[in-house]
């Protein structure tokens, strides 16, 4: 068998998943002949971001496109890096501020989505997620302020 990075030679180096590994000298790395979950492609990169804004979990995608677990979290973290905020050029608009609180697997691990809306028009400005402190209210807070002022944010009482 040949590597498939430097094409040099391998020694049968140990068995995992029932499958023979062979490890390359020259490239110092372990390799398989056949592995049991395939590649992800651009065109599942566009399935998994479909599935996911229509709410499917990690194991609902996981077995339809036939990806690991694993590789469907590293692909979504990928595309999470590429999102990029957009810049708002909104001028004599109302927007609301609220707050969700969620647990993630324990309540020792709680976590807050702020963030701010259109009132008119009902799309989210912006958010901010982690812990319920002064500083990020503050970030989210700071696209408001126009020459230095406070603009027109009124928080939902519920």
């Amino acid at each position: 068998m040949k590597c498939k990075n430097c094409q040099g030679s391998c020694i049968k180096k140990g068995c995992q998943n029932r499958r023979q590994t062979y490890y390359f000298r020259s490239c110092k790395k372990y390799q398989q002949k056949t592995y049991t979950y395939r590649l992800c492609t651009d065109q599942d990169e566009e399935t998994i971001v479909k599935l996911n804004n229509i709410g499917v979990g990690i194991n609902g995608i996981a077995n339809f496109t036939g990806i690991s677990k694993a590789n469907v979290v590293n692909r979504i973290k990928k595309i999470a890096l590429k999102i990029r905020k957009k810049e708002i050029i909104e001028e004599r608009q109302e927007y609301e501020v609220d707050e969700m609180y969620t647990i993630i697997g324990n309540k020792k691990r709680a976590c807050y989505i702020t963030y701010a809306l259109n009132r008119k028009t009902k799309k989210v400005i912006d958010f901010v997620t982690g812990s319920r402190t002064k500083e990020n209210i503050e970030q989210l807070f700071e696209i408001f302020r126009y020459d230095g002022k406070a603009i027109n944010v009124c928080p939902i009482n519920l």
